[in-house]
């Protein structure tokens, strides 16, 4: 059984993980050798964090494990409370998806996900294709589906641009995110509908909590939609998205082996509980995705060296 896959470039080198078609390793190419691994390690299936995973099928929390499709209300499994967290109990990150193609500095994996599953209405299929080209990972995720259902994708990996150990926290990272609003939510962390204007701008991480939504209700084209920087690496990395949301998580609930703040996952997705909102689907896209139709979307994380 195949546990990780390698694919490198001359600057970076990277593992996949079939368990959740997680981001496993990023190591940097320092004199020669593979430095330090600047993501979390996947942790076992259904432990809360995600770590690296494929989130899905529907990334972030669907409000009260439900939504209206074509007239009809589709109850989902709930595993937040009484909502669903990206895509319930046993989401795509939880599955163990297929190699079906790859060379050295690319990889591609498939997930089939049948009609029901979750709650989801129709069948759906799924491909996680990883690439490397000098010091960026491209990350396209697509699916399918034979029947109209809903979909958003998104890669969860946890980033620490000191590299992880015992005591590493993000806490002295600094952060800076290009938009115009944040999605609004209520105690349970769950959309209320209201975006709050509010711009993105560089500043230490420091204590602060975050696990909030960030947005461009203008519709313009993202580009780098975030950037994180590590002063005491002189480490940054760059965020490319064609997705309208950007979802930001200081890690407060990570688990063992992992303190609180070991590292900052960077979700870019359609906006939490987009099902339930169509307000919003002028500016962000319809989650509804019908038979014939595909879901494709890309984000790249680049990384440099800073000049400070």
């Amino acid at each position: 059984m195949i546990e990780r896959i390698t694919i490198a470039s001359d600057e970076l080198v990277v593992e996949i993980a079939p368990l959740g078609a997680a981001l496993a390793s990023v190591r940097p190419v320092e004199h020669g050798a593979p430095g330090p691994n600047l993501v979390l390690a996947p942790g076992p299936p259904g432990d809360g964090a995600y770590r690296g995973v494929i989130a899905g099928r529907f990334a972030n929390r669907i409000g009260r494990a439900r939504f209206e499709l074509d007239g009809s209300t589709v109850m989902l499994d709930a595993n937040d409370g009484v909502h669903c967290l990206h895509g319930g109990p046993e989401g795509f990150g939880a599955r163990r998806w297929k190699l079906i193609d790859g060379r050295d500095d690319w990889v591609s994996l498939a997930l089939h996900s049948p009609a029901g599953d979750q709650g989801f209405p129709g069948a759906v299929d799924a491909t996680a294709t990883y690439r490397v080209r000098a010091a960026c990972i491209e990350v396209e995720l697509a699916a399918t589906s034979d029947a109209p259902t809903v979909v958003s994708l998104t890669n969860h990996a946890y980033w620490n641009l000191d590299g992880w150990d015992e005591a590493a926290t993000i806490d002295d990272h600094e952060l800076c995110i290009d938009a115009d609003a944040v999605v609004a939510v209520d105690a349970d962390l769950v959309p209320t509908g209201a975006l709050v204007d509010r711009s993105g701008a560089f500043g230490r991480i420091g204590a602060r909590s975050l696990d909030l939504s960030w947005c461009r209700p203008d519709g313009q084209a993202r580009g780098v939609c975030a950037e994180l920087i590590s002063p005491r690496a002189n480490r940054s990395l760059r965020v490319r998205s064609d997705l309208p949301a950007v979802q930001v998580y200081t890690g407060d609930h990570l688990g063992a082996p992992h303190g609180p703040r070991a590292g900052l996952a960077i979700e870019t997705q359609l906006p939490p509980d987009a099902p339930n909102h169509p307000e919003w689907w002028g500016w962000a896209g319809t989650p509804i995705v019908r038979p014939g139709e595909t879901w494709r979307h890309t984000t790249t994380f680049e990384l440099s060296r800073t000049t400070r």
